[in-house]
């Protein structure tokens, strides 16, 4: 659909179209970067009343955010290095541990200082409960990270087709996992798959992060910054987190 692809089209032109030709709808990392995501562009008001008056879904758990969340918090760059997703790092995660709860339960593991990336995960589960269905993505900037974001669902089809699976989406306590890939160690527990990073995937990520602060500022802050993510510190942080 060409209209798609053109720029400034108004999120109810994009719902027409999706309608006339029987498109499902997915909101990305709703709270990801602030220049590239719905919840900072749009407020979380009328994100909520899109989101409830639409059959449209939302990506409770997104793969570059959970990691770029995983780095800051578990590298040192903070005095008292708190990793977002350590209660999915204990050896067992009962089966109970699914959509509903999950946002408030990151929230009682922090402080307010270190609130906002994992909010940017957390307000994502809490508006997936708010949604018609859920996603998940790995949203890889390198092609072996593709899978580390995954939606695990229960069914008793014996086959799998885009209806059923819409079906199944749409009742959310079929959904058994929502955020990066685990293993099934037992009927029910899981345990969080650890994928080796390498310097230049994380690399990636941070001038990902960074990207809009380059485009809209000036020559000299734009070194200022590249500087800063290639600078020995941050290279020195990141090997030590590859190398663990």
């Amino acid at each position: 659909m060409k209209e798609l692809f053109q720029k400034d089209v108004s999120i109810e032109k994009v719902l027409e179209i999706a309608k006339e030709n029987g498109f499902l709808l997915t909101i990305p990392h709703p709270w990801g970067f602030n220049y590239d995501s719905f919840g900072y562009n749009m407020g979380i008001e009328k994100l909520e009343q899109l989101v409830m008056g639409n059959e449209i879904g939302v990506e409770a758990y997104n793969g570059m955010i959970g990691h770029l969340s995983n780095f800051v918090y578990g590298s040192g760059i903070v005095k008292k290095p708190v990793n977002f997703l350590d209660f999915l790092e204990k050896n067992r995660i009962a089966i109970k541990t699914r959509v509903s709860g999950i946002g408030s339960r990151l929230k009682k593991k922090i402080d307010d200082k270190r609130l906002d990336i994992v909010e940017r995960c957390s307000k994502a589960l809490d508006l997936g409960e708010k949604a018609s269905f859920i996603t998940a993505g790995s949203d890889a900037h390198s092609a072996k990270r593709i899978g580390l974001g995954i939606l695990k669902i229960k069914s008793d089809e014996t086959k799998l087709t885009i209806d059923n699976v819409f079906e199944i989406l749409r009742q959310k306590e079929n959904v058994v996992w929502s955020g990066p890939l685990v293993k099934e160690i037992s009927p029910g527990e899981y345990r969080k798959v650890n994928e080796p990073w390498k310097a230049r995937e994380l690399l990636q990520g941070i001038r990902y992060s960074a990207s809009s602060v380059i485009r809209r500022s000036g020559k000299r802050i734009g070194r200022k910054i590249r500087k800063k993510i290639g600078g020995s510190s941050i290279k020195k942080k990141i090997g030590n987190l590859v190398s663990k």
